[in-house]
């Protein structure tokens, strides 16, 4: 693992901007998106990719000092990264906005339903993702299995990258 919690964090930005975009096309070209607004669905996509960062970042750290100054290192990068872009649908703002929306909503999931157990939490999270990026108030059930999944694939790639990362 980095010693540095800034870089671990940095670290792990660069493997949410490199694993992002490849498993948004993964999504988008599923087939249950039909009818959603694709900025929109974009957007609330790299929010649930980005909580699994957290999560993933957690599961190898802890919830200690350092790894809260690693999560602000990661979003300061994504921040970054999102200022860097060609001005989109939506302001810098609004997407935070958004992304602290959804980290509170989806943190009172885990917070929740930690009792019943790691595959309930998926399943709920899912859920709640599927209604977000499908922009409906109920989403596909595919689409939240496939959101689930990916959500814990991406939650075990991070923490496994920030175990194996080092100086």
């Amino acid at each position: 693992m980095i010693d540095d919690p800034v870089r671990r964090g940095r670290a792990l930005g660069a493997f949410y901007l490199r694993l992002e975009p490849g498993l948004w096309d993964d999504v988008s070209d599923s087939g249950l998106l039909a009818g959603a607004d694709l900025p929109s669905a974009r957007a609330e996509w790299g929010c649930f990719a980005l909580y699994a960062c957290v999560r993933g970042l957690v599961a190898a750290g802890g919830f200690g000092e350092e790894n809260a100054r690693a999560i602000d290192a990661l979003h300061e990068t994504i921040a970054d990264h999102w200022e860097s872009e060609p001005p989109s649908f939506e302001p810098v703002s609004e997407r935070r906005k958004r992304l602290t929306e959804r980290y509170e909503e989806y943190g009172a999931i885990g917070q929740n339903h930690e009792a019943r157990g790691n595959d309930f939490v998926t399943a709920r999270l899912g859920e709640a993702a599927a209604r977000h990026v499908s922009g409906t108030d109920i989403a596909h059930v595919e689409l939240g299995i496939m959101l689930g999944e990916l959500h814990e694939a991406v939650a075990h790639g991070a923490a496994e990258s920030v175990r194996e990362a080092s100086e």
